[in-house]
């Protein structure tokens, strides 16, 4: 009852050198022994991403291959500048209604963090808050992008919730 609560305060603690020892050594062996006892084949994991791609239309896209999947969000300058990624980055998210944009690395450097916060409703007094994390900067910050914009597809697809009208005006408290 005190690992777990205990690995989710202090896991970012945790050196990313043993977090992958371990899973190499530890988690990796032990999902290709249950693999293997229920039949199942496991294959390598790709580099986790989150919303980076949208799925492919009916047909293949102009230009590419059926296979390829296509960006949600990439930038427009297109430079190799990691400061014009940024600040194509922070103009998307500031379309979209991001707030508080921020992109840091960790202490050791093997990591890039990067946060937004987007309204939820219309006052604003609710916020969602994203996260992303890569190796590379650019990774982390695009995740971030195509999460939001992953999010906002999906609000847009969702119809708002009507409220039946009763004919009458609404009770008061006495």
């Amino acid at each position: 009852m005190l690992l777990v609560p205990g690995a989710a305060m202090f896991s970012h603690h945790i050196p990313a050198s043993l977090r992958k020892t371990v899973r190499k050594q530890v988690w990796e062996p032990a999902i290709g022994s249950v693999a293997s006892a229920l039949g199942i084949t496991t294959q390598p994991e790709a580099t986790p991403s989150v919303a980076l791609t949208t799925p492919a239309p009916d047909g293949p896209p102009a230009g590419g291959s059926p296979e390829e999947p296509r960006p949600l969000w990439s930038p427009a300058s297109g430079s190799a500048d990691i400061g014009d990624f940024r600040r194509d980055a922070e103009d998307q998210l500031a379309r979209l209604g991001a707030v508080a944009f921020e992109c840091t690395a960790t202490a050791d450097g093997s990591t890039h963090r990067c946060s937004c916060r987007v309204a939820a409703d219309p006052s604003g007094q609710l916020q969602r808050v994203f996260h992303a994390a890569a190796d590379d900067p650019r990774l982390a910050i695009q995740n971030l992008v195509g999460q939001v914009i992953s999010w906002k597809e999906r609000l847009a697809s969702v119809p708002l919730p009507t409220q039946p009208d009763r004919g009458r005006a609404p009770s008061r408290l006495q």
